[in-house]
């Protein structure tokens, strides 16, 4: 075949046929979390902490990639085999990874790469600011020559949207992940497995807060306004875009408790943090908040619309009924006050919710809620300010297990 596709870390061109080819040459060679695997990780976990004034993002993959992060990996994968239970790598994992989250293709990457498998991934080119020093600083490690192996092993490429390209390396790979929301996994499954292929799919996700009015109110200003910092980075560091950023807040409300006064309270302390942090929002952003906050007010599913700055919009809505998951992002916030927390949550709550990042829940309360819920949604209960942190365990996949096949010894 004549399509070209380019290595994202080189100048070296493949079709995708020749990329087949080298793959299946090589081989899934390694054992899952072999020491040449955690010793790449570690140095391209230096390289990333390394680059000067890296994004925030960035070093945040810096430390995940740190050996001693990954040694906790290797002690929860390992608690998953015995002497009867032999975990292997499936093969050649296909990853089609998302623009919005620059950091997001690493992550995927590699656990696929600890587990022992060959890769391909596939990165877009509408890829943010990010994405560039990641690259270099990935190139940077593959030209050291203990990692030549792992460089033969893992090819981190641009495809375009090229229908035949992505129909090859689908039928050669044993695993396909595909990020990027409902259209690209619905466009990807057109393109048939092998039988033996299995698809880790990742499509449009929506999530959430859940703030206690109580604990809002009573918290002194130094926690507000560290709250509010933490928020901002749930929120903004993609730009309201990542899945599990959140666009809805719900704030909870025993039966003395005056919401009025914390969620203003809130508020203010929210547009301090983006005051301190320098964020300015796009004109274009501005403006689309507005004409979706006017849209809903017009159609009844908000009650309210407050502008407080060009980066900060918030929308009152009557109910959870009427409320759309759709969003433009940039800062546009639509909140609800709930007296009935486990009732609210059971009606709203779908499939397509992700993250519930909490504040002023305890633990018992938030095991308590997702046992309700009982699988109809929510996949991740986290404290507000980790909504953006990665865990191997993602939209209810244990990605390590994913990637390995479990070998039973039965002699």
């Amino acid at each position: 075949m004549n399509a070209v596709v380019r290595s994202a870390v080189s100048d070296v061109t493949w079709s995708a046929d020749e990329i087949v080819r080298r793959l299946r040459d090589v081989g899934a060679a390694n054992a899952p979390f072999a020491g040449e695997l955690i010793a790449f990780s570690s140095a391209l976990s230096r390289q990333l902490l390394g680059v000067p004034g890296a994004d925030p993002q960035v070093v945040a993959l810096g430390y995940w990639l740190r050996k001693a992060s990954v040694e906790r990996l290797r002690r929860a994968f390992a608690e998953h085999g015995d002497e009867r239970t032999v975990l292997v790598p499936r093969g050649i994992v296909f990853s089609v990874t998302p623009a919005n989250v620059d950091t997001m293709f690493v992550y995927s990457w590699i656990l696929a790469l600890l587990t022992g498998n060959a890769n391909i991934v596939r990165l877009s080119e509408r890829g943010g600011g990010a994405t560039l020093p990641i690259l270099s600083a990935i190139s940077s490690v593959f030209s050291d020559d203990r990692f030549a192996e792992i460089k033969r092993r893992n090819l981190l490429v641009y495809t375009g949207h090229d229908d035949e390209v992505s129909r090859v390396l689908s039928a050669a790979c044993d695993v396909r992940v595909v990020w990027g929301g409902d259209a690209t996994v619905n466009h990807f499954r057109q393109f048939p497995l092998a039988p033996h292929g299995r698809d880790i799919t990742f499509p449009d996700r929506h999530s959430f807060s859940i703030l206690s009015c109580e604990a809002v109110a009573r918290a002194s200003d130094e926690d507000v306004d560290t709250l509010a910092d933490r928020f901002y980075s749930d929120a903004f560091w993609f730009d309201q875009a990542a899945c599990s950023s959140p666009r809805l807040i719900i704030w909870h409300r025993a039966s003395s408790a005056d919401a009025s006064a914390a969620r203003e309270r809130f508020r203010a302390a929210v547009q301090a943090a983006v005051d301190r942090r320098g964020y300015v929002a796009e004109i274009g952003s501005a403006v689309d908040k507005m004409v979706l906050g006017f849209e809903r007010v017009a159609l009844g599913t908000a009650s309210r619309y407050e502008r407080s700055s060009n980066e900060l919009t918030w929308i009152e809505a009557p109910d959870l009924a009427g409320y759309s998951r759709d969003h433009c992002g940039g800062g546009l916030f639509t909140e609800y006050v709930s007296d009935d927390l486990d009732s609210d949550l059971l009606s709203f709550v779908s499939q397509r919710d992700q993250t519930a990042a909490c504040y002023g829940l305890d633990a018992s309360t938030v095991g308590r809620l997702a046992r309700t819920l009982n699988g109809r949604g929510v996949d991740r209960w986290v404290e507000i300010g980790r909504a953006l942190r990665f865990s191997s365990t993602w939209d209810g996949y244990d990605l390590l297990q994913e990637f390995v096949k479990r070998v039973v010894v039965d002699v």
